[in-house]
Parts: C-alpha cells; sequence; structure tokens
C-alpha cells in the first residue's frame, strides 16, 4: 500500500511507515520487556502462592485418593477370590446349567467386578492429575466429589449415551473403537471390552440392548426372528446375535417375529455369543423378574372359606412379617400354596374367572421341597359382589404363565441337585472300592516247586482264607493275576486249584522262551497280586465326578440325563414303526426298550445302515457303539458289518488281545490297524529316516496312543466297551461323536452310561431293564470295605437300575417299546409277556404243531422226591439228584429228536451245578448240541430248548426267584422250556413268580406241572411223561 501512495504523491511520515511495518520503538521495547518481566514475576509469585495455598488440600486429596486405591485394590482381590469359590462351587454342584439365583450372583460378581476395576483405572488416572496439579497449579482444582466415578466411566457392561450422530473418538481420554453402530437406542452404547492400562474401549449399540434387557430383570422383551428348529430348540436372531429358546416351538413359523425374554446372562455369556453360543432365552417372564411387586392377583373366596381367612389375618399381617414376600408351592393336590408366616392359603387357579379360588386354610404345613419367593397382593373378593365386578384381572394369565415356567425351570434345577448328590454318593463308593482293593488285592505266596526251567510254579497261598478274587481269578481267564518278587513281576497264564482248602495252587508264568531259570527266579516269588486292581473304579468315579461337573459333548445330553424329573412319564411309542421315527427324529437322547426276541439289534442295523448312504460320505457322522461288555459290542457292530460289508473300512473296535480273539472282529481291531502300517512287518522294504522315526513312535506307549488317535479319526464306526473306551493307548480321550449307541444299557451301571453319554452329541440307549441289571457282586456289599455311606444307601445306589429310570421319566418324544417278539412260540411268549411285561407283548410265532414234549412248557416238581437234595460246593450250590433227572430227560429228547431240535441250553443259576453238569455233558453224545451256563452269562443267546434247573430244596431262595433272571432264563427259548424245581421250596405259602407261572401256564392250557414222587424213576415218571 505504501508503494502505492508513493506513487500517486502522496508522502507519509517516518512513524507512519514504522507503524505500518510493525516496527517499534527503542523507548516501547523496552517498556515492554519491563512488563513482561513483571508479569512472569507475579506469575511465579501467583503460581508459588498457589501452591503454597492448594498444596496441603492436593496432598490430602492425593493420601485420601491413594487410600481408596488401595482399598479397592483389596476389594479387587477379594472379589477375585469370591469369583474363584464360585466357579469351584459351580464346578462341584452344578454342571451345564445352574439355577437363576446362582447365575444372578455370577451377574452380580460381573457387576461388582468390572465397577471395581473402572474405579482402580480412575483412581489412577486422578492421581496422576493430581501429581501434575502439585508441579503446578494450573488449570481448576478439583474438588473431593472428583474421586467418584463418573457415570459414563468406560468399564466393562456399562451403558453410555452419546448426543451426536456419531461416537466421539475417545471418551473420558479412552480411544473407543466402534464394533456397531445404530441409533435405534438413541444413542447408547455398551462397552463390552475395557482396557485400562492402553486407555482403550470398545462400544455396541446391539450389545447394549442385550444387556438392558438382561439387567431390566426380564422387564423389557427382545423381538427376534425365528431362523428354525433344532435338538435344542428354537434357534433365533436378534440383530446378528444368536439366541435360543430350549423348547420345540412349534406354534413358531419360520422368518416370523417373536418376543423373548433373556435367561439371567453373565458378562462372558453375551460377549461369546456366536452360533456355538448362543444366548439362551425363554418365552416367558421370570415370575420374580418383570413384576417386582404383583398386585392385584385376585383371591376369590367363598363365605365359609373368607371366615376361616378371617380368622387367619393376624398371623398373615403380623407385624415382624412386613414386606416379607410370599412362598408359593405346587400343592399335593396339584393347586397353589400361598405361604406367609405360619399360615398357608391352598387355592387353584380359575381361567374363566381369572383369579385364584381358595380352597382352605391351614397351618404349620411342612415345608415343600420347591417354593419360589415372589412379592405379590392377593386382593380377596367374594363371588356375585360388585367388587368381583370391578375388579382387575390384567395381570391373572402373565403371572401364572411366568410362575409355570419358573416353576419347571425350578424343578429342572432340583432334580439336577439331587441327581449330582447321588452321583457324588456313587463316586464315593467307587473310591472307597478302589482304596480297599488297593490294600486287599494281594496276598503273601509261597512256592514249593517249579516245572519247565520256572515257567510253572506249584505254591501256597500263606493267608488263614483264601480271598474271592483269587478264586474268582483262578477259575476264569486270569489274564489280571500276577505273580510279583523283589525283582520281577510275571503275567499268569494259567492257574487251577491243587487243594483249595489248603491254599496250594498251581500257576504257569508268561515267561519268554528264551528266559533261564535265573531269569524268572521262581522260587523269589512271594506274592500273588491283580494288575490294575480298583482301576475300574477309578474309571467309574471319574466318570461320575465328570457328569457332576456338566463335562458333556452337548448341554442338552447333560441336561436330559441329570434333569430328569422325578416323575413316571407315561410311553406312548410301540412298535418297531414308531422306534424307526424315534431314531429318526432330532431328539438328544432316546430310549429304546427292547425285550427279548424284539429284534432290537436288527432295529438299529437298519438306522445304522441309512445314516451312510453310498457316495455321500461328506454327510457321514460319527458314530461310537459301545456296551458294557464285549459281546454286546461284537454283536452290534458284528450284525452291522455283516449287512453291510462297505462298511469295514470305516469302522475300528477297540479291545484287548483276548477279547478280540475268535470274536471275528480281528480284521478292524486298531492293533491290527496300527500293525499294519509298522515298518517292520513291510516284509522287502527297506525302511528310510521317516520309516525308523514311525516305527520308534509305535514302540513307545504313548507313541502308539498318539498314532492311534491320529489314524483312527478318518474313521466313522467306533466300538469299545463303556469302560474300556477310557483307555489312553484306545486314543479316544478328548474325541466328540454325533451318535453314541449304548447297547445292553439295562446291564450298565449308571457310570458305565455316562461314559459314553459325555462324548457324544446324541446318545441312543437301548436296553430291557426287565433282564439283569447291572451284577452287584457279593464282594461289592461287604462291610470290611468300610464304606463312608450306610450300607442299606450303599446297596441301594449300586442295584439303581439307571436305564429304568431314563426310560420311565423321559418325555414321550425321546422313548419307545418294541412289542413283537419273534424268538419264542406264543405259548412261552404269552407267559414272558403276562409275567414281566404287563401284557404289552405280542408273539409272531403262532403256528406250527409241537409234539417233542406234553407242553411247550414243562415244571417238573421235585417236592415228594427225598433225594432230591442241594449241598454247598466251593460257596455255591449242586444237587446231583437234579442232574440224573437232567441226563433222563437229555437221553429221552435225544432219541425222540427227529431234527426238531438242534440246540438245548441248560441254565444253572448255580456255578458249582453248571461245573458239574458241564463236565458231563462233555463226556454224553446227543443227537443235538447242548451249551451249559449260568443265567449271567445268557443273556442275548437263544435255543430250541431251554432247561432250567433250579438245584435248591432249602434256604434262601430270592436269588432264584429274582423276577430278571426268571425272565433271562425262559425267553431264550424258541420251542420249549422245562424248569426243574422244588415247588415247595420256590414257593411258598403258595405265593411268588414260581407260583404265578404255574397257575398261568395252566390257565391258558399251555404248561404241564410234573409232579414226581417219591421214589420216582426218572427215566419213566420224568422223561417219559414228558418226552412222550
Amino acid at each position: 500500500m505504501i508503494f502505492l501512495l508513493l506513487t500517486a504523491g502522496v508522502t507519509l511520515t517516518a512513524s507512519v511507515v514504522s507503524w505500518w511495518n510493525g516496527r517499534q520503538t527503542e523507548q516501547v521495547r523496552a517498556e515492554i520487556s519491563a512488563l513482561e518481566a513483571e508479569l512472569a514475576r507475579i506469575r511465579a509469585a501467583d503460581a508459588a502462592a498457589r501452591r503454597k495455598l492448594f498444596a496441603p488440600y492436593l496432598q490430602r486429596l492425593n493420601a485420601l485418593a491413594e487410600l481408596e486405591l488401595t482399598m479397592r485394590d483389596r476389594i479387587a482381590t477379594d472379589l477375585s477370590a469370591c469369583v474363584s469359590n464360585a466357579k469351584a462351587v459351580q464346578k462341584k454342584r452344578f454342571g451345564s446349567r445352574e439355577s437363576a439365583t446362582f447365575r444372578r450372583v455370577f451377574l452380580e460378581l460381573d457387576i461388582a467386578t468390572s465397577r471395581i476395576d473402572a474405579e482402580r483405572g480412575y483412581l489412577r488416572d486422578f492421581r496422576e492429575h493430581l501429581a501434575a496439579l502439585l508441579r503446578d497449579v494450573d488449570g481448576d482444582v478439583p474438588a473431593v466429589s472428583a474421586l467418584h466415578l463418573p457415570n459414563d466411566f468406560p468399564r466393562l457392561g456399562g451403558i453410555v449415551q452419546f448426543d451426536t450422530p456419531t461416537p466421539p473418538p475417545a471418551l473420558h481420554g479412552y480411544r473407543l473403537t466402534v464394533k456397531d453402530w445404530t441409533r435405534v437406542l438413541d444413542g447408547r452404547a455398551a462397552i463390552t471390552a475395557v482396557d485400562h492400562v492402553r486407555r482403550t474401549a470398545t462400544i455396541s449399540t446391539v450389545s447394549a440392548a442385550l444387556w438392558e434387557s438382561n439387567l431390566d430383570d426380564g422387564a423389557t422383551p427382545l423381538c427376534a426372528k425365528v431362523m428354525g428348529r433344532g435338538a435344542e430348540g428354537v434357534h433365533l436372531d436378534f440383530e446378528g446375535v444368536p439366541l435360543l429358546l430350549p423348547k420345540r416351538g412349534d406354534e413358531f413359523n419360520l422368518e416370523s417375529e417373536v418376543e423373548v425374554f433373556p435367561e439371567i446372562w453373565t458378562f462372558a455369556d453375551v460377549l461369546r455369543a456366536g452360533a456355538e453360543r448362543p444366548l439362551r432365552v425363554r418365552k416367558h417372564p421370570r415370575v420374580d423378574g418383570s413384576q417386582k411387586y404383583w398386585s392385584p392377583l385376585l383371591l376369590s373366596a367363598s363365605e365359609e372359606r373368607l371366615h376361616e381367612l378371617v380368622e387367619a389375618c393376624d398371623d398373615i399381617f403380623a407385624p415382624e412379617l412386613a414386606n416379607t414376600p410370599w412362598r408359593v408351592h405346587v400343592t399335593a393336590s396339584g393347586g397353589l400354596g400361598f405361604t406367609m408366616g405360619r399360615v398357608t392359603l391352598h387355592a387353584f387357579p380359575d381361567a374363566t374367572q381369572q383369579a385364584f379360588v381358595l380352597e382352605r386354610v391351614t397351618r404349620d404345613d411342612p415345608q415343600p421341597a420347591l417354593a419360589l419367593r415372589i412379592k405379590l397382593e392377593l386382593s380377596v373378593l367374594a363371588p356375585g359382589s360388585e367388587d368381583e365386578q370391578a375388579a382387575d384381572r390384567s395381570l391373572f394369565e402373565p403371572f401364572v404363565t411366568a410362575l409355570h415356567g419358573e416353576l419347571e425351570a425350578q424343578k429342572l434345577h432340583l432334580s439336577q441337585r439331587r441327581a449330582a448328590l447321588r452321583l457324588r454318593k456313587l463316586s464315593l463308593i467307587y473310591q472307597d472300592q478302589q482304596e480297599h482293593l488297593r490294600v486287599n488285592g494281594s496276598v503273601r505266596f509261597l512256592v514249593g516247586k517249579t516245572e519247565r526251567v520256572g515257567r510253572i510254579v506249584v505254591g501256597a497261598v500263606t493267608e488263614d482264607t483264601v480271598p474271592a478274587w483269587l478264586d474268582d481269578a483262578l477259575r476264569g481267564p486270569v489274564q489280571r493275576l500276577r505273580a510279583i518278587g523283589p525283582h520281577s513281576e510275571w503275567v499268569v497264564k494259567r492257574g487251577t486249584w491243587i487243594d483249595r482248602r489248603a491254599g496250594v495252587c498251581r500257576l504257569e508264568l508268561a515267561a519268554p522262551e528264551e528266559a533261564s531259570a535265573r531269569d524268572i527266579a521262581p522260587f523269589d516269588i512271594n506274592h500273588l497280586t491283580l494288575a490294575g486292581e480298583g482301576s475300574q473304579q477309578q474309571t467309574l468315579a471319574k466318570s461320575l465326578e465328570r457328569a457332576i461337573a456338566g463335562r458333556f459333548a452337548s448341554s442338552r445330553v447333560h441336561e436330559s440325563l441329570l434333569g430328569l424329573p422325578g416323575d413316571i412319564v407315561e410311553n406312548g411309542n410301540f412298535g418297531r414303526d414308531e422306534i424307526d421315527r424315534l431314531l429318526r427324529s432330532d431328539a438328544d437322547v432316546v430310549a429304546v426298550w427292547g425285550p427279548p426276541g424284539t429284534g432290537k439289534t436288527t432295529t438299529l442295523v437298519k438306522w445304522l445302515r441309512s445314516l451312510f448312504p453310498a457316495g455321500k460320505e461328506n454327510t457321514w457322522p460319527t458314530v461310537l457303539i459301545a456296551a458294557p461288555t464285549h459281546v454286546a459290542v461284537n454283536k452290534l457292530l458284528g450284525d452291522l458289518l455283516m449287512a453291510d460289508g462297505r462298511l469295514s473300512e470305516f469302522a475300528v473296535r477297540y479291545a484287548s488281545e483276548e477279547r478280540i480273539a475268535g470274536s471275528g472282529m480281528e480284521p478292524i481291531w486298531h492293533e491290527r490297524i496300527l500293525a499294519s502300517l509298522d515298518p517292520a512287518n513291510c516284509s522287502g522294504v527297506e525302511p528310510g529316516p521317516a520309516e525308523q522315526r514311525w516305527a520308534r513312535t509305535l514302540k513307545s506307549k504313548q507313541g502308539r496312543a498318539a498314532a492311534t488317535r491320529w489314524l483312527m479319526k478318518s474313521r466313522f464306526i467306533h466300538a469299545a466297551t463303556c469302560t474300556g473306551m477310557t483307555r489312553r493307548d484306545f486314543g479316544l480321550e478328548g474325541r466328540t461323536f454325533d451318535i453314541a449307541i449304548i447297547d445292553e444299557a439295562g446291564k450298565a451301571f449308571g457310570a458305565e452310561l455316562l461314559i459314553p453319554a459325555a462324548v457324544a452329541r446324541r446318545v441312543v440307549m437301548v436296553g430291557d431293564h426287565n433282564q439283569l441289571p447291572p451284577t452287584v457282586t457279593t464282594q461289592a456289599l461287604d462291610n470290611s470295605i468300610g464304606y463312608r455311606l450306610p450300607m442299606s444307601e450303599v446297596e441301594e445306589l449300586l442295584k439303581r437300575n439307571v436305564f429304568q429310570d431314563l426310560f420311565e421319566q423321559l418325555p414321550k418324544s425321546h422313548k419307545g417299546m418294541l412289542t413283537i417278539q419273534h424268538r419264542m412260540h406264543e405259548d412261552i411268549g404269552a407267559l414272558v409277556s403276562d409275567l414281566f411285561y404287563e401284557g404289552q407283548l405280542e408273539s409272531s410265532r403262532r403256528e406250527g404243531n409241537w409234539s417233542l414234549s406234553s407242553r411247550r412248557n414243562v415244571f417238573v416238581d421235585f417236592s415228594a422226591v427225598r433225594a432230591y437234595r442241594s449241598q454247598e460246593s466251593e460257596r455255591s450250590q449242586e444237587n446231583a439228584t437234579e442232574r440224573r433227572a437232567l441226563f433222563a430227560l437229555l437221553e429221552r429228547l435225544s432219541i425222540r429228536n427227529a431234527d426238531t431240535v438242534r440246540r438245548v441250553l441248560v441254565i444253572c443259576p448255580y456255578e458249582a451245578q453248571r461245573r458239574a453238569v458241564a463236565e458231563q455233558v462233555q463226556a454224553d453224545k446227543y443227537t443235538f448240541g447242548v451249551d451249559v451256563t449260568t443265567v449271567d452269562a445268557v443273556q442275548g443267546g437263544e435255543a430250541d430248548v431251554v432247561i432250567l434247573l433250579m438245584t435248591r430244596h432249602r434256604g434262601r431262595v430270592e436269588f432264584l426267584l429274582d423276577r430278571h433272571r426268571l425272565n433271562v432264563a425262559l425267553s431264550r427259548a424258541r420251542e420249549a422250556v422245562m424248569i426243574f424245581g422244588h415247588l415247595e421250596c420256590l414257593a411258598p405259602r403258595g405265593k411268588g413268580p414260581i407260583r404265578a407261572l404255574i397257575d398261568l401256564g395252566t390257565k391258558l392250557n399251555t404248561l404241564d406241572l410234573v409232579r414226581l414222587e417219591e421214589r420216582a424213576s426218572f427215566k419213566r415218571d420224568l422223561a417219559r411223561r414228558v418226552v412222550p
């Protein structure tokens, strides 16, 4: 501008030019410097004065903040310990689903922990701010109220409000990350993650909606979309978050929107919600949630009931009961009881009146097992009065609906608690057995002589009495018996008693051929023991503890097994068609009742084959076939592979070598498959480095287990016994299956059933609780074990048939019964059906002539035969007269047989009688095969003719009259059943199952009762009478 003015001829003074150019005179500059120095002195003096003035306050405030922070640190430590204790209690007492009260505890702990963490973070920041102020008191000095946590300070689960269209980049200095954002909640969002060290936080509006509904205690419903139905319930979606309503929900249409209410969710539930962990919701609000105070609820009372109610008012409205919730429970009559103090109002809901109708008033009733504490107000009205017309009935239906849902949930929880308590007691029993066996499963042994360079030893047990376990070991397979010396341990291949009374036995040791007498050192052997004694008890105890802790592959399976209501639910599915439909359903736990001869194995094989369609291998499920016995496992798997041979390459059978030998399972034995890949078995191939490493891996137990796990995981069908599948070398540990099939479930202990059930997403149990139950030996009920529980309770728990409990208490949609048997002729089947199955069994075999015996059912009564005497033999019973009668009958049957009978099964309840019969049978020849067995070993077998020897003539016969054992024995027969017994002994006072059998058979004209005289000729009076 100055240049333009000069060009135009306009002159300016020097001062104007200097001013315009921003120049200052020396005088001005000097004055400015002086003033700036003065201001600096004033500010320094002010700062010093402020420091002097505020320092004591800031120091005391800082000390108070430090005190508050120290206290918060202690609280955080206590809360952490409390959370750990709560989790430990949860692990021990509940399992997969806890009670609402307990989950509310976890929620409150979550909220408290989140707040205490936020307060600690805030107080640390606050102290840093105070430290800065102490150095330089510049800016506002905080008031004492600033110690309190701001409402919108970032804390996990906190709800914050933003008034801006989008969230700010930071909140209280915490950098914000937006997970999702919508204006649906008017700018509210939940803090879903926070780091008080890095000062970062994540916010979500969808989580805010979920969390507000959760914290509202059920007052605010969620509007969710129905996505589908599955085995676990109805799958819903709320703004991309999966929800699960654990009900069938048949009234919901796909893609429709429904209102649901949250279960009590913890922070972890909401934060981890996803397809694998949907949030559980309920159809109705909790009775103690959405309405903090239910008022009014109408109570209709007749004039007579009103008089009773007035008399009870003083007790109901006692001052000490002010603000006390009512206790509400279901009464024995099916109504509701409202209890306040000593008084209980018995009423029933009337949907027509939309009110509760008072039935009676009682005092001092026993406390119910299940009751809810609810704050409510009962408004009493008289029917027909003006008050009744004007009464508000709007809360009746919501209250009844919510009450029903809450009582059902509490009932389920109570059932789980009771089941967990029962399992814990069983676990104690098995632990006590394990300890007893560990201490007592060994005996001292003195070697007297040796044979075959020490491979055979003859010696004596030096204990006063021979223990039962050694008796059992020498009678059957002895693979677990070990001969122990100071520096050696030998497997006993075979063992026999030479003189049991003296304790002298002969043992063959499994010593290598190259071993010398010095290597074996037979005279150093000083005691005998059972290998792994107590290991099965340990396995069962661990199974029970895992079940109590809820370690199941499927929470629905866990709830179904441990949440049984305790009430019998009538079965509604009968016949093979219904069972086929049941197996194809999506029920998480299925129980199939398969009486003898009904073709349960055939039914299972047909269904299993349908699961493996050719060419659709990508849809095949993984299936575990389990059973309490190897025989049952081999039967089901063998029938499946025989019906569909292509499945052999996809199946594997896990067992020890002695269990596989002769079973037909050798080609798919896991050890055989593993051995086929061992380089040592590949002749003509020079192993390289990789093969050598593989060979070294297979030499160690851990390596073989890992190799088994890796090699077998591609197979779809896995078979093992219930307890056997826990062996580490089988490599099944940690494996999850789509389906577990447990055959012969009625013979399994509850702990056995839980082992395969815990590793499957779906469980199918097949069995018959009217046949043999789990075997509880007399040794298991020995007082010397020293149980921590009363012996009566031990016996009840061990003998309890869990499969029967399951079948009786599962919902109708989860169970069914096969009702047509194809084994027994109708003359036999009708007796079995009426005596053991309440007439529900039908027989498919009704035709055919039978002339080999007088009737298809024969009972030979030896009551008058004096020589018919039982005697004790090696802790068992035998009867020589009964054996003579048996062989007279077998001889006559053999003579008269014209290819009608191919196999006869002689069943002996007593082992001593079985051994004696078996020895003589081997020496005789008949026109049919004869098998001799005990009742315990025969389930699953069958024969044309069954001969049952009852043996005893006196003494305790409860063992013989056990209905399960009789059912098994009689139902093995295809054509005829013949029973030998002392009727006066077996049917005391003319009662009992044998008497019922004879009476029913006589009534149906299908049984011949043969009464032998004192000096009867077995050939003439028995054999020719029974076999004309």
